[in-house]
C-alpha cells in the first residue's frame, strides 16, 4: 500500500447551505498537484520492487504490468489509472453530524 503522508493538494470543506444539519460539500482534491501523483508512482514503483524480492516468492500471485518509465499521468496508465481524479464527497459520518446541542 502507498499513501502520502504529507500531500501538497489540498481540498476544501464548504457549507451546503445555511441548515445546521445540512451535509458541508468535501472535495478532497486528491492528487491536484502533480507533485502528489508523482510521488505516489514512485511509490508503487518502490512497493512493486519490494515485492518481487526472492525472498517473497512464495507471496507472489501473477506478474503485474511492466509501468512505463514516464512519472506523469499520460505515462503511468498501467500503475496510475484512477488516482488522478478529484472526487467530491460526503463521507457517512459527515451525514450524521448534529449541529443540535445536547
Amino acid at each position: 500500500m502507498v499513501a502520502l503522508m504529507a500531500p501538497f493538494s489540498h481540498g476544501s470543506i464548504r457549507l451546503a447551505s445555511p441548515t445546521p444539519g445540512a451535509s458541508p460539500i468535501i472535495n478532497p482534491r486528491y492528487n491536484s498537484d502533480d507533485r502528489d501523483t508523482d510521488r505516489m508512482i514512485h511509490g508503487l514503483r518502490v512497493a512493486r520492487e519490494i515485492g518481487s524480492a526472492p525472498a517473497l516468492a512464495h507471496w507472489q500471485g501473477r506478474k503485474p504490468s511492466q509501468a512505463r518509465t514516464s512519472t506523469t499521468t499520460k505515462g503511468c496508465a498501467p500503475i496510475c489509472s484512477g488516482i488522478s481524479a478529484p472526487t467530491v464527497t460526503t463521507p457517512a459520518h459527515a451525514r450524521s453530524v448534529s449541529m443540535r446541542r445536547p
